[in-house]
């Protein structure tokens, strides 16, 4: 072979070495495939005699520390990673690694002594938020402060940390900081609150109460009532200004919420009638006539119960004296006398009856019918009360009719006039009970006959 072909094969081989070199896995690469194989106890076994030749291998330490623990021998992973860390001091996730080691083991302390050094090597959050708990649960709520306040920037409201560290800095005495904390858009004003409980804003508007900041307070809590939409939201943040504030501030959220949510005003009273803040119940019923020009006759039986379960008539009157001044729609009028007697009999209409105007009588002849019962004329009332058809009454004032007509009038003379109606075709649906019951108390059986259904014939059931 002559020199030229001498140089030419051994350039190949040295390609070949290269190339072999190159393509040939390396160590780590081979120790990783074997583990995502799962074959840890076959790196165990390549890896354990080279310790007494390679004690101060930090890769080596590591790899074998990790198989170990993959197999459940977290002494000896800890061990190694132990030894490990020593010649790797910096490395935070190492000791993060070996805080899940005790963890599993069972050792609190060390768990501890190596998260606070994961944590002090500026770890990734999650593991400084596992500090946190660590110290929550051991009542070190200082420690447990001083680990949230160095990562607030990146504490993320879903996870009620800012919540916790407000909670810890006013537990401290800090309470501007603890405000502080909680003013935050994410809080004060996204929309993110609305999809999971208000607890951050309950909890900073009760800080902003507790400081004196009253206004900063009902400012923040009307948009938050306006944005919730939600009744139930309204309640939680009136009862903190009820727990929290003076009763001017509260009386105001109330009637805030009041506005916003009107369904649940008499609600509202009620329960704090309940709990003894009766005077911001009170103030709640006494606004309602002006934030309810034109109400329907629920809302008007509404009012006067409420009024009537609080005990406060007073409020009835005066609401009821400013409505006849207005003046109001007949209507209205005839639902407030309807719901005062109901509540408190048609003595407490004395003195009103003077101010109803004379058109109340044509609207609601049952009113000038009660007035007249109530003036000791019952054949007056009678009078009225006949001169009414049934049938040209609203619904539901058609059982009021009859409960008067029964209260001037005997069982004969009330068939009489129900039987007139009748026969013009002039009694409500409603009443035909009535006429069948004093039908049957009269003993007119052709009467009751007559309000039976005819019968079907023999021929026309065959067919």
């Amino acid at each position: 072979m002559n020199g030229s072909a001498r140089r030419f094969v051994l350039l190949v081989l040295v390609i070949l070495l290269v190339a072999g070199y190159l393509l040939a896995p390396r160590r780590n690469e081979t120790f990783a495939i074997m583990r995502d194989q799962r074959q840890q106890m076959a790196i165990i076994a390549q890896l354990e005699p080279r310790l007494a030749t390679s004690e101060d291998d930090p890769a080596l330490l590591a790899t074998l520390a990790r198989s170990y623990g993959e197999v459940g021998e977290q002494w000896r992973a800890a061990e190694l990673l132990e030894r490990y860390v020593a010649l790797r001091p910096k490395d935070g996730e190492a000791y993060g690694q070996l805080a899940d080691l005790y963890r599993v083991i069972g050792d609190p302390e060390r768990r501890l002594a190596r998260l606070q050094q994961a944590v002090a090597l500026g770890v990734q959050l999650p593991r400084a938020l596992e500090l946190a708990g660590l110290y929550r649960d051991a009542g070190r709520f200082a420690d447990e402060q001083t680990v949230l306040a160095s990562h607030e920037a990146d504490l993320p409201l879903d996870s009620g940390l800012l919540l916790r560290l407000a909670q810890l800095r006013a537990a401290s005495g800090d309470l501007p900081g603890a405000i502080h904390t909680l003013m935050r858009p994410e809080v004060l004003t996204a929309a993110a609150p609305v999809i999971r409980p208000p607890t951050e804003r309950l909890y900073l508007a009760e800080l902003l109460l507790t400081a004196g900041r009253d206004a900063e307070a009902l400012r923040w809590g009307g948009r938050w009532v306006a944005q919730w939409r939600e009744p139930w939201r309204a309640t939680q943040l009136l009862r903190r200004f009820v727990a929290h504030a003076p009763v001017a501030t509260a009386a105001a959220m109330a009637d805030t919420v009041a506005r916003t949510h009107p369904e649940i005003r008499f609600f509202l009273a009620g329960e704090l009638g309940k709990a003894g803040d009766r005077a911001i119940a009170l103030r709640l019923l006494a606004g309602w006539g002006a934030a309810n020009s034109a109400p329907g006759p629920n809302q008007v039986a509404g009012f006067v119960a409420a009024c009537h379960d609080q005990n406060a008539p007073g409020i009835v009157w005066t609401t009821f004296a400013s409505t006849l001044t207005r003046p109001a729609p007949d209507a209205v009028i005839g639902d407030f006398v309807d719901a005062i007697i109901a509540e408190f009999g048609i003595g407490a209409m004395a003195p009103f009856w003077p101010s109803l105007p004379p058109s109340m009588a044509a609207h609601n002849p049952l009113i000038a019918a009660r007035l007249a019962l109530d003036a000791q004329d019952p054949a007056l009332a009678r009078r009225l009360l006949e001169a009414v058809a049934p049938a040209a009454l609203p619904a539901a004032r058609r059982q009021q009719w009859f409960a008067l007509l029964t209260a001037v009038a005997p069982p004969g003379e009330r068939f009489a006039i129900l039987s007139r109606y009748r026969d013009n075709g002039a009694l409500s649906t409603e009443l035909d009970g009535e006429f069948v019951a004093l039908a049957l108390q009269l003993g007119d059986e052709q009467a009751y006959r007559a309000t039976l259904p005819p019968a079907r014939s023999v021929a026309g059931l065959r067919r």
